[in-house]
């Protein structure tokens, strides 16, 4: 897909981490660096919805307008801000790879809410969300219904399946028993 803008939604409580999970250390460096890190080798231009990770400079911020909306929250101020469909990934999956991106944009189709199913589960923070889809999600906003997979459910979506074996690597770091499992992930990698 051409001219998609990339997104790294990284506003949010993190409540059940107790504190900014983007800035988390996973193996030296924050959660929220390892999807930057990766998008900025297929993108011109990386954006961050939300104040919770400070960029770097070569990464712009847009800021959450209302970031007790959860990730549809930043999804909608990021739309609104970009004017272009947008490839969009939570902040706290570390291991979402080059390979997994690029299949993403591969299979989107244009003008279609195109999200990722892998084993069975969706992954309604990993996809192309197009700019029509903006005044839907301005209304799900507007009746706070904020439940992505609702949002999903009452709209066109094109699922993109990906094999089980992307299940670990689509893994999000949102307690203290997921940062154990992706360092011991990061560990066993680093082994082989």
């Amino acid at each position: 897909m051409q001219n998609v803008k990339a997104v790294i939604l990284a506003g949010g409580k993190s409540s059940r981490m107790g504190h900014n999970k983007a800035l988390i250390p996973l193996n030296g460096k924050p959660i929220a660096q390892y999807i930057t890190d990766t998008l900025q080798q297929i993108f011109p231009q990386v954006y961050i919805s939300g104040e919770a990770f400070t960029a770097p400079a070569i990464v712009r911020n847009i800021p959450d307008s209302d970031p007790d909306k959860g990730p549809m929250g930043g999804i909608c101020a990021s739309l609104t801000y970009l004017k272009e469909d947008s490839f969009f990934a939570p902040c706290d999956m570390p291991f979402l790879s080059k390979g997994i991106v690029k299949e993403v944009l591969a299979k989107s189709v244009k003008g279609t809410l195109s999200v990722v199913r892998c084993a069975g589960k969706v992954y309604p923070t990993v996809g192309v969300y197009p700019y029509v889809v903006l005044p839907a999600l301005q209304q799900a906003l507007a009746a706070n219904k904020l439940k992505m997979v609702a949002f999903l459910s009452e709209n066109q979506v094109h699922y993109i399946n990906l094999s089980e074996h992307y299940a670990p690597f689509l893994q999000n770091i949102n307690t203290p028993e997921a940062l154990t499992q992706a360092q011991q992930f990061i560990e066993k990698e680093l082994n082989h």
